[in-house]
């Protein structure tokens, strides 16, 4: 506790000084995630009026890695439910969909200009050295925690950012897809979110999603399909359980995230059992691919109720190049 004590006071007076704020911020990072007091960490931070103070370095001047490592660092924080209400009033929720909005759309330049015959290769969207899907992914991770709190979801249902959730279910980064559909998870238990994500199209690249390799990103899927069939007729939630049941069957006969029969109605527990420990944004090696091969998304993303449930084919979003963290602005919060 101490410790922590000392590196928010750290980062409280080092102002500017990201050779200070950097370091500081990663190691209070460690101390709030994969760790067995992890929990007394998150409260502390908070406790110790942490918490404006690290929103606040999402904020210009800071460069992309330090805040890299403070999204990375509140989406550790939000897992303790008591800081939710403290992050939402310090407008950590508004900045990082303002980020995720910048950094998704330098990956779309790029695939333009990539489509196009442009320069930029397919390494990448790089700004100060980071990739700008780790921004992409370490945004919608920290919504995906703050969204389970109401007031947190009515926020970000406010801020007309779904649309982007729902294209990136077409990533080719498994971990991105992860996330994106674990954000819908949550939005979808509220009927205004089940109701908008319908709207933006999500229903056939979650079909696609049941059948991902990747246990999170298939049980995730099919948490958003249940929840979304809540006021849907009979026959479409006869023709849905029996779609999930068999999507989710393994190959040895089991199923992802435990029996479909001991799961309960609202489908709260359906979730992978990782979420507390596993941050893939700062694991080491390459981010994982689906494999390739798939068709591009469709252009325009179809909304409304489709009885069929369609099965649309899936394409990542090129990764893209992202010009310096000062040009075009960063926003504000």
């Amino acid at each position: 506790v101490g410790g922590i004590e000392a590196l928010v006071s750290t980062i409280y007076n080092a102002g500017e000084r990201e050779e200070i704020t950097e370091p500081a911020v990663c190691a209070l990072r460690h101390l709030t995630a994969r760790h067995p007091e992890s929990d007394v960490g998150q409260n502390t931070v908070r406790l110790k009026n942490g918490l404006p103070v690290i929103v606040n370095l999402l904020h210009p001047p800071s460069r992309w890695p330090l805040v890299k490592a403070v999204i990375g660092l509140i989406r550790n924080l939000a897992l303790c439910p008591a800081n939710h209400a403290p992050l939402r009033e310090a407008g950590a929720i508004p900045r990082l969909v303002q980020l995720l909005i910048r950094a998704f759309q330098d990956t779309q330049r790029q695939r333009g200009s990539v489509a196009s015959g442009g320069s930029g290769g397919g390494g990448g969207a790089y700004a100060d050295g980071v990739r700008m899907e780790e921004i992409v992914e370490g945004t919608v991770g920290a919504l995906h925690i703050l969204a389970r709190e109401s007031h947190n979801r009515a926020i970000i249902r406010g801020l007309n950012v779904i649309p982007i959730f729902v294209q990136l279910l077409y990533n080719e980064i498994e971990n991105i897809e992860r996330v994106a559909a674990g954000v819908l998870c949550e939005l979808a238990a509220d009927k205004e979110g089940a109701e908008l994500i319908e709207q933006d199209g999500a229903t056939a690249p979650l079909t696609e999603l049941l059948h991902s390799r990747n246990e999170g990103v298939a049980t995730y899927a099919a948490a958003v399909l249940f929840r979304m069939s809540e006021d849907k007729p009979q026959d479409y939630k006869k023709r849905l359980s029996l779609e999930l049941t068999n999507s989710l069957l393994r190959e040895d006969g089991g199923v992802w995230g435990g029996e479909l029969s001991q799961m309960p109605p609202d489908m709260h527990e359906f979730i992978p059992p990782s979420e507390g420990g596993y941050d893939p944004m700062y694991a080491q090696g390459p981010p994982s691919v689906h494999s390739a091969g798939h068709p591009p998304p469709p252009q325009n993303y179809p909304g409304g109720y489709d009885p069929h449930l369609p099965v649309d084919s899936l394409q990542g979003l090129d990764i893209a190049n992202q010009q310096q963290h000062r040009s075009g602005g960063g926003g504000g919060g």
